[in-house]
Parts: C-alpha cells; sequence; structure tokens
C-alpha cells in the first residue's frame, strides 16, 4: 500500500527555518519523561528498525520517526492538551499536500 504523504527527510530539513532545527535540537536536549521512557526501549535499533527522535518532516516536528516503516509516534503530553480538532485537521491536510 503506498502513503500518499512524501516523508522524505532528505529535503525536510534544509526546508525548514534554522529556527526550527534549533527547537527541535532543543526539544531532543529537554524530553519529557514519557518520551526519555520511549527513547531508551526504541533507540539503537533495539527493535531492529532505526528510530529518529523530533525529526521534521514536512515542516513539523513529530516525536519518533521510523523511515524504513514509514512510522510517526508522537506521544501525548501537556503539549497537546490544548490543540482543538480543527487544529490537527489542519495539521493532517498540511502534511498530506505535501
Amino acid at each position: 500500500m503506498n502513503c500518499p504523504i512524501d516523508f522524505s527527510l532528505k529535503n525536510s530539513r534544509n526546508l525548514c527555518k534554522p529556527e526550527k532545527r534549533e527547537f527541535a535540537r532543543n526539544m531532543r536536549q529537554n524530553q519529557t519523561e514519557s518520551e526519555r521512557i520511549l527513547w531508551e526501549e526504541i533507540r539503537c535499533k533495539k527493535l531492529g528498525f532505526k528510530f529518529r527522535r523530533q525529526c521534521i518532516i514536512t515542516g513539523w516536528i513529530v516525536d519518533f520517526y521510523c523511515s524504513e516503516l514509514r512510522l510517526v509516534i508522537e506521544v501525548d503530553g501537556d503539549y497537546h492538551k490544548d490543540r482543538t480538532e480543527e487544529e490537527i485537521k489542519q495539521l493532517l491536510f498540511s502534511i498530506d499536500k505535501n
């Protein structure tokens, strides 16, 4: 099954602003407790797949990404609690367009 979303990381990093790359770097350095626990379980190919954390894809920073599986993992936390249903739909539509 082909995914309509291009999750290519080749251009995502170069297309985003340096401030966004710096923000993603800061997020890697200041993980939530939930992100830290999950990262310890999936890092270093412990599950047989390489995961990246705080990865920029189509302009969005996702918590974890496995390119081989084309899998995005978002760990719910306080950051996501204030998002409205409309904002989530806009995010999904934006990713789908790219």
